[in-house]
């Protein structure tokens, strides 16, 4: 998951492809910065609660009106869908 600040014309760039797969920290550092012109929102970021892996995640996306707000929430790493999941919200926002 990346969380861009504004760049050009776009007021909120977001990758949020963070919740079906692990992955390994040492797969090429924390993130595989490739436009770094495009400057990340540093203060939401996947953490690493398990040693060697990233927390997983998911988005939800709230649509009222001519609004939308998002709530991002993060899974610790290493979590399997028989234990009971701590789901804590990482960061929310309207768009």
């Amino acid at each position: 998951m990346q969380l861009y600040q504004p760049y050009l014309n776009l007021p909120a760039g977001r990758g949020i492809g963070h919740g079906a797969v692990p992955r390994f920290v040492d797969e090429g550092g924390r993130y595989q910065i490739l436009h770094p012109q495009v400057p990340l929102l540093e203060e939401v970021q996947l953490g690493r609660r398990t040693e060697g892996f990233y927390d997983r995640g998911y988005v939800i996306l709230s649509l009222e009106g001519g609004e939308a707000s998002v709530t991002y929430y993060t899974i610790p790493a290493g979590v399997t869908s028989n234990e009971a999941v701590a789901q804590l919200e990482l960061f929310s926002e309207k768009l």
